[in-house]
């Protein structure tokens, strides 16, 4: 990793806003070249560990390194096109805000920066090419300081040599190996921070695919053929052309791209008209290639082609992805758990975003410790995605992560088939089936099921959420609710509990014998998952979360979530709105009530259809004396919700 920093820094605490600032000329700048950038970088400071005041302690700082007038002269006229800076919170810390900057002058707390950019941390990561800036900074003769504002919690800058840490007397003390001694960073030569200037190339012209789907799997037939290209020269990108052959066989159409502005190092999405077909299951070849950039004139063809081996197979399952976070009342972080939940829930409404939250030591928690101890989770709030990475809960955090895990192509689905739903005793059972997207052999995966409960709310002071948050950050839910505002704790009359761990059937691990250790494309494994609901919970909010789990390394492999009593897209009504059904028992003539415009369904107790009925009317009378004498469920359905009645038929 290029880095570079200050050997010395002055560090200064102002309105609460600690500076970090080089000390010009202790260091050599050391320029690299590329044909599609120059590099503007300090040394590279090796391995790199991050920074902060303490693992829970707010950190808002700004922090800069100068490069001086005979590193900048050269390049007169020329633009820095993107800053890349060291800062990540997938260790031990929060990112909230991330700003880059350019400064000529620093007084003020360096309070005027002639550049300033806000950055998008949905899709930000320290193994960045550099944050593209939205206007290119023409260089002139001065000298400038290149770096960054940061607001955040934990440790989450990168700075050079041994375990950093930050202290609050305003100096950038260092744990430095072999003699283990804390010293001040700025005295003895050591808190490099990594950031670099990016100079665009001067070449014209020139494009680069950066990615094409499919490019691992694809499907018998039809399959789109979409790809990345990213502007590696210094003019706008206005059109350009794409082929692609198969099994290096004829050269499909042209697919003339224009009325498109991509500006240097940005990247844009195309879509070719014409999908690649294929008529085999097996091992394909795509190539795709980019030509005839802005009409012509490109002269580095080299980075304009891939081509990948794909897999043909029957079908492409989507993959859905599980976040599972530790979490508690008494947790003074764990709003940004609360936000990340309900906003990723939001934003993502197809059904491939499943978020579940296990509470420790509240009142929700779970009555058996074996998700929370199993999930392998200390810290709070923290979470597993997939249960393969662990991610900060935060806002900005998961979105990206969401992305990754998204992309992988899962080889099944799990899909929940029917559900039964008592009504008097709570019970319930969720029948689940498996499909294989391929035949497979020496497999070793469970079937887990999670229940789910949403709009829990609760009286008393366990039920009131920490905030520490509150008159400190910024953090905004995607209502706009910033819990800035809110108080501290947040009082439980105030609070709405979403996502929450209710139950874990068939184990962390899952049920297993149930999928054979070879399986087959086309063959279904099914398996029926039961239990109850107890009273205090409320089965209108209840979700059931269906997991297959590969137990050769423990990860979901994919997963779906279904609403008690939606499998076919209802939900039962509350007790109190039960049907008005009379007489109860009956010898076989009934009458049912407030029916209008509904459709009206009776099953035995074996889950078979018996009676069927559309009611157009407020009232309507039914002659079931037909059926034998027991004991029968009549079901109404209207719109999205449905009621249920048990009937004593008898002779």
């Amino acid at each position: 990793m290029l880095g570079f920093g200050v050997t010395g820094f002055t560090q200064k605490s102002i309105n609460n806003q600690r500076v970090l600032k080089s000390i010009p000329y202790e260091k050599n700048i050391v320029q690299s070249s590329s044909k599609e950038e120059i590099i503007l970088t300090y040394l590279d400071p090796g391995y790199i560990p991050l920074l902060g005041f303490g693992e829970d302690v707010p950190i808002r700082a700004t922090v800069l390194a100068y490069f001086p007038e005979e590193i900048i002269s050269p390049h007169v006229g020329d633009t820095i096109q993107a800053i890349s800076v060291g800062v990540d919170d997938s260790y031990e810390g929060d990112l909230y805000s991330l700003k880059v900057c350019i400064w000529k002058d620093t007084t003020n707390a360096c309070a005027h920066p002639v550049y300033e950019q806000e950055v998008d941390l949905s899709s930000f990561s320290i193994f960045n090419d550099g944050i593209i800036l939205d206007q290119p900074y023409v260089l002139e003769e001065e000298g400038v300081f290149i770096g960054y504002k940061v607001v955040g919690k934990g440790y989450i800058l990168f700075a050079e040599n041994g375990t950093s840490s930050l202290n609050e007397n305003g100096y950038g003390d260092m744990f430095m190996e072999p003699d283990g001694q804390l010293k001040h960073a700025g005295d003895y030569g050591y808190g490099d921070f990594y950031i670099k200037a990016i100079i665009g190339r001067k070449d014209p012209v020139d494009i680069m695919l950066k990615e094409i789907i499919p490019n691992s799997f694809a499907v018998l037939g039809d399959n789109e053929v979409f790809g990345v290209v990213q502007n590696k020269g210094a003019n706008p990108i206005t059109s350009y052309d794409v082929t692609y052959t198969i099994d290096g066989g004829d050269l499909s159409s042209v697919y003339h791209v224009t009325d498109v502005n991509i500006a240097p190092r940005n990247s844009a999405i195309f879509t070719h008209d014409i999908p690649a077909y294929f008529t085999t299951i097996g091992n394909h070849t795509i190539e795709v290639e980019i030509s005839n950039v802005n009409g012509g004139g490109e002269t580095d063809l080299d980075n304009n082609k891939i081509r990948a081996d794909i897999q043909v197979m029957n079908e492409v399952f989507p993959q859905n992805v599980v976040y599972e976070e530790v979490t508690g009342t008494w947790c003074g972080w764990c709003p940004r758990g609360i936000v990340g939940l309900n906003t990723m829930e939001h934003e993502i409404t197809d059904g491939s975003w499943i978020g579940v939250a296990i509470h420790k030591n509240d009142p929700m928690e779970m009555m058996s410790h074996e998700y929370f101890d199993e999930l392998g989770l200390s810290s709070f709030p923290d979470g597993k995605m997939n249960r393969k990475q662990n991610i900060s809960p935060a806002p900005n955090s998961l979105p990206l992560a969401y992305r990754q895990h998204k992309n992988v192509m899962p080889p099944a689905k799990i899909e929940v088939t029917s559900q039964t739903w008592n009504s008097e005793t709570r019970d319930f059972t969720v029948d689940v089936g498996v499909n294989f997207i391929l035949d497979m052999t020496s497999v070793d995966y469970g079937l887990s099921l999670i229940v789910v409960e949403d709009s829990i709310r609760g009286s008393g002071g366990d039920y009131a959420q920490r905030n520490n948050y509150s008159n400190n950050i910024d953090l905004i839910d995607w209502d706009g609710t910033n819990w800035k505002n809110l108080p501290n704790p947040v009082p439980a009359s105030q609070m709405v509990y979403n996502h929450v761990a209710r139950q874990l059937i068939g184990g962390f691990d899952g049920v297993s014998g149930i999928i054979p250790e070879s399986v087959n494309y086309g063959t279904a494994y099914s398996y029926t998952f039961s239990g109850n609901i107890p009273e205090s919970h409320n089965e209108l909010h209840t979700h059931f979360v269906a997991l297959i789990i590969d137990n050769t390394d423990g990860h979901i492999v994919n997963a779906t979530k279904v609403k008690l009593g939606n499998y076919d897209g209802m939900v039962e009504h509350e007790k109190e709105n039960r049907l008005n059904v009379y007489p109860n028992p009956s010898t076989g003539v009934i009458t049912i009530e407030d029916v209008e415009d509904t459709d009206i369904t009776v099953y035995d107790m074996l889950g078979k259809v018996v009676y069927t009925k559309h009611c157009a009317t407020q009232k309507t009378e039914m002659d079931l004396s037909y059926l034998q004498s027991g004991n029968y469920i009549v079901r109404v359905i209207d719109k999205d919700k449905f009621s249920t009645q048990k009937m004593i038929f008898i002779e």
